[in-house]
C-alpha cells in the first residue's frame, strides 16, 4: 500500500471519529432545544400558566406566576415567534442553551437558558438576557434605570474593597462549617437553612439541602470535632465572575494535626453589610 493511500485512510478514520463525536454530542443534548422550544411554544399560544408549570422547581421558587408574567411582558418574550440555538452543552448535570429568539415583529433577543433534570426530565432553571440584548439595543435607558446602574456599580466597588483578609476569611468559613456540622449531627438542616443568604433561600429549602447532603448522615460522617478544628485555606479568597466571594480549603484536627477528611468550597453574597452563604460544596477525602 502506498504512503498516499495510508494517509488517506488515516484521514478518513480521523474524520469518521470526529463525526461520531459530534453526532454523539448532538444526540446527548438534543432534548435541551426540544424543552426550550416546547416552553416558548406554550408562551406563543398564550398558555403562560402551562409554560410556568413546566419550569424547574427552583425557577418557580425564585419567581412566582405574577412575576413570570411581568417578566414576559417586560422582555417582550410574550411575542415569541421562533428560536435558533447556536450552542448547547451539558456539564455537571446542567444543560446550557445559547441562541436567539425572534419576536413576531422581527426583532431578535439573544439569551441563555440553563436547564436541570427533575425526575429524569430536562426543565428550565433560569433564563438570562445579556445586557447587550433587548433593553440596550432597542431603547434608551430611563433616568431611573441609569441611577440604578450607578448604585449597582457603587455596590460592586464597595464589595471589591471588602475582600476579607485570610484571618477573617477563615472565621467566616469556620462559622459556616460549624453550623453545617451541627446540621449533620442533628440530621436536621432547618437551622442551617435559616443561616444562609436570603438570595439562596429563595431558590431552595431545608429539605432540598438535606437531600443534597443526606449521604453525610447515612454514612455517619463524624464532624463533631469541627468547632475545635483548624481551618486552612488552600488558596487566597477571591471573587468569581458573578461577584461571589469564594473560599476554598480543608479542616484539620488541632489535637492530632491530621485531616478531618473534609475539603470545602464556600461561596458568599454580600447582604446588608455581611457575607452570607450562597453556595456550599463539601466532600470527604
Amino acid at each position: 500500500m502506498s504512503t498516499a493511500k495510508k494517509i488517506l485512510i488515516i484521514l478518513g478514520v480521523i474524520i469518521a471519529v470526529i463525526a461520531l463525536i459530534i453526532g454523539l454530542a448532538f444526540y446527548l443534548t438534543s432534548n435541551l432545544p426540544r424543552t426550550a422550544d416546547s416552553f416558548f411554544s406554550l408562551i406563543a399560544q398564550g398558555k403562560t400558566l402551562e409554560a410556568y408549570k413546566a419550569t424547574a422547581k427552583g425557577f418557580q421558587t425564585a419567581m412566582d406566576q405574577d412575576a413570570f408574567n411581568e417578566f414576559l411582558g417586560e422582555t417582550d418574550l410574550s411575542n415569541f415567534s421562533s428560536a435558533s440555538w447556536s450552542s448547547r452543552s451539558i456539564e455537571g448535570g446542567r444543560g446550557l442553551l445559547e441562541g436567539t429568539v425572534i419576536l413576531k415583529d422581527g426583532r431578535t433577543i439573544p439569551l441563555k437558558i440553563e436547564l436541570i433534570k427533575e425526575n429524569g426530565t430536562w426543565k428550565i432553571f433560569s433564563i438570562t438576557i445579556p445586557k447587550a440584548g433587548l433593553k440596550e439595543t432597542f431603547q434608551e435607558p430611563r433616568e431611573e434605570e441609569t441611577e440604578e446602574l450607578k448604585e449597582e456599580e457603587a455596590k460592586e466597588e464597595e464589595i471589591e474593597q471588602y475582600l476579607p483578609v485570610e484571618t477573617e476569611a477563615k472565621k467566616i468559613a469556620r462559622e459556616t462549617l460549624i453550623i453545617f456540622a451541627e446540621a449533620v449531627k442533628e440530621k436536621d438542616f432547618t437551622t442551617f437553612y435559616e443561616s444562609i443568604s436570603s438570595a439562596w433561600q429563595k431558590q431552595t429549602n431545608s429539605e432540598e439541602i438535606y437531600s443534597a447532603f443526606e449521604s453525610f448522615i447515612t454514612n455517619e460522617v463524624n464532624l463533631e470535632r469541627m468547632p475545635s478544628a483548624s481551618i486552612e485555606l488552600t488558596e487566597a479568597p477571591f471573587f468569581d465572575e458573578d461577584g461571589l466571594l469564594v473560599l476554598r480549603g480543608k479542616a484539620l484536627d488541632v489535637s492530632t494535626t491530621t485531616e478531618i477528611n473534609l475539603s470545602f468550597e464556600l461561596s458568599y453574597i454580600f447582604e446588608q453589610g455581611n457575607w452570607e452563604l450562597f453556595g456550599i460544596h463539601i466532600k470527604t477525602l
